[in-house]
């Protein structure tokens, strides 16, 4: 083979790399999340009775759950999400982090769960649900 055909081969065989690798980023990039998106949310206290919250109180210890209702999930996988709880300065307080069950159905029914006491500052607070650094859903309420 001579030279100038054996970098023609080498240019070809770098560029089909160079694509795959392309590819495969992409595809990463355009992970379960990508078309997720939600539908609903609302806070509930302990049970969900279907009603929504809008403030809480301390002094009960009040179990408080963010309930989404997700859209486009992808079926036969298992999403990872995060809550962040966000006290009255705008810093998140807690963290939650948790991975769905398998989802069999493409609207998807998901919630975290934060339970506030004394050590909670009193004013109003923001919920996030996150699919990696991708907002799903936020609600701001009131703690006392």
């Amino acid at each position: 083979m001579n030279e100038e055909r054996w970098k023609v081969v080498a240019l070809a065989t770098l560029a089909v790399v160079a694509a795959g690798a392309a590819a495969a980023l992409l595809l990463r990039e355009r992970g379960p999340t990508t078309n997720v998106s939600a539908v609903a949310a609302r806070l509930t206290l302990g049970g969900d009775e279907g009603g929504t919250v809008h403030e809480v109180r301390r002094e009960s210890h009040p179990d408080v759950y963010y309930r989404v209702t997700l859209n486009d999930a992808p079926l036969g996988q298992r999403l990872a999400l995060d809550c962040e709880w966000m006290d009255p300065s705008g810093q998140r307080f807690l963290q939650n982090h948790y991975q769905t069950q398998t989802i069999s159905t493409t609207l998807w029914n998901t919630h975290c769960h934060q339970r506030f006491g004394p050590d909670a500052p009193a004013g109003t607070w923001t919920v996030r649900m996150m699919a990696g650094t991708r907002m799903l859903s936020s609600e701001s309420f009131a703690v006392k």
